[in-house]
C-alpha cells in the first residue's frame, strides 16, 4: 500500500492549487476558510491574574496573525502545540505586533491590540507529507509565508512565488534536525 504525499501548495489550498493559481496568488481570509483554514480569536481577560482564552487546538500546524481591521497579515508561524505557541504571552512576535500597534498614535483601539488580531491555523499532520514532523510544519510554514507575505515577517516574505512555482526553503539540515526551539 503507497501513501500518496501532499505537496505543501496541495496542503496549503486543500488540494484546489487550481482556485489558488486563479487569483493570482492574491489570498485573502475569504479565500483562507475556502481552503480549510480554521479562524479564532486571542483575548486577554484582565483581572487578578491575567489569563488567555482561545479556541485554538493543542495540535501541529501553521498559524497566522491576521489585522481583524483590514484583513493584513502580519506574522506566519509553526508550532508542534499551536495553542501553546500562540497563547503564550511572551510569543517573540505577537509581543511585537501588539506593542507596535498599542504606540502607534493613529492606534484608536479601546482595549488592548490583542483584540484586534484574528488567528488562522491549520494542522499539519506528517503523514500527509511522508515525513518527520518539524520538516512538515518548516515546508508548510514556507509555503504559507511566500503566498501571504506578512507584513511583520522578518525578510523571508520571497520565500515561494505562486506566479513562478520558484523558491525554496530557507532553513539548513542542522536547523531541522534541532529541536532546541521547537520544543513548547
Amino acid at each position: 500500500m503507497s501513501l500518496t504525499s501532499l505537496t505543501s501548495l496541495e496542503w496549503f489550498t486543500n488540494k484546489q492549487v487550481d482556485q489558488l493559481l486563479a487569483t493570482k496568488g492574491r489570498v485573502d481570509t475569504w479565500l483562507l476558510r475556502i481552503f480549510g483554514w480554521e479562524k479564532s480569536w486571542i483575548s486577554e481577560e484582565v483581572g487578578i491574574r491575567a489569563r488567555w482564552d482561545s479556541d485554538l487546538p493543542n495540535t501541529s500546524g501553521v498559524y497566522v496573525f491576521v489585522n481583524e481591521f483590514d484583513g493584513s497579515f502580519l506574522y506566519v508561524g509553526q508550532a508542534a502545540n499551536i495553542y501553546k505557541r500562540v497563547c503564550n504571552k511572551n510569543h517573540h512576535k505577537l509581543k511585537w505586533i501588539i506593542n507596535h500597534f498599542e504606540s502607534n498614535p493613529l492606534y484608536c483601539g479601546n482595549t488592548s491590540a490583542i483584540d484586534d488580531i484574528l488567528v488562522y491555523h491549520k494542522k499539519v499532520n506528517n503523514r500527509d507529507f511522508n515525513n518527520s514532523l518539524k520538516r512538515s510544519l518548516v515546508w508548510c510554514e514556507s509555503i504559507t509565508i511566500g503566498i501571504l507575505k506578512p507584513v511583520f515577517q522578518d525578510e523571508t516574505s520571497d520565500i515561494y512565488n505562486i506566479i513562478e512555482g520558484t523558491g525554496q526553503l530557507r532553513i539548513t539540515e542542522q536547523e531541522l534536525e534541532d529541536d532546541e526551539d521547537f520544543e513548547d
